[in-house]
């Protein structure tokens, strides 16, 4: 009879949390800017695409000191011009049901990742972010693009 692999309890535990922590709470995701390229991470906790850096909102932040406290602790990088762009319902599709688009620029382009939140990050070209496979980052890009065309 063949064993399944023993996987520590606390694994189990943390996924059950995290679940339904995140399952109610809105979030954040973060367009950084920087030399014309925009930051995309892999995620320790998701689908292992290419997304947005963020994270949910903690009780009494404001979107942007989310997004600046997140990017700070995700990826390490300092942030500024932080404008939120919109707001979509993900209608069960993503952990979080509500996401707020914001974009930044970052003073830096040097990226120090949180290992146990991020798997690696990597800057790209706006076209080839649009390229991913990920419905939420190609929502957060429209989102975007929609509001800068507004002001131009």
């Amino acid at each position: 009879m063949a064993l399944a692999p023993l996987v520590p309890v606390g694994f189990y535990l943390t996924q059950w949390y995290w679940g339904k922590k995140l399952r109610h709470a809105p979030g954040v995701k973060v367009i950084i800017l920087h030399n014309q390229s925009v930051l995309l991470v892999k995620s320790n906790h998701g689908s292992g695409d290419w997304t947005l850096p963020g994270g949910g909102i903690e009780q009494g932040e404001t979107i942007e000191q989310t997004a600046i406290r997140e990017i700070q602790e995700e990826i390490g990088i300092l942030i500024e011009q932080v404008t939120v762009h919109g707001t979509f319902n993900t209608h069960g599709t993503y952990i979080r049901p509500i996401l707020h688009v914001v974009s930044a620029i970052a003073l830096t382009d040097a990226i120090t990742l949180d290992p146990f939140e991020i798997k690696s990050a990597k800057w790209f070209l706006w076209e080839d972010a649009r390229q991913q496979p990920s419905p939420i980052l190609r929502q957060c890009l429209d989102v975007y693009q929609s509001t800068e065309r507004v002001k131009k």
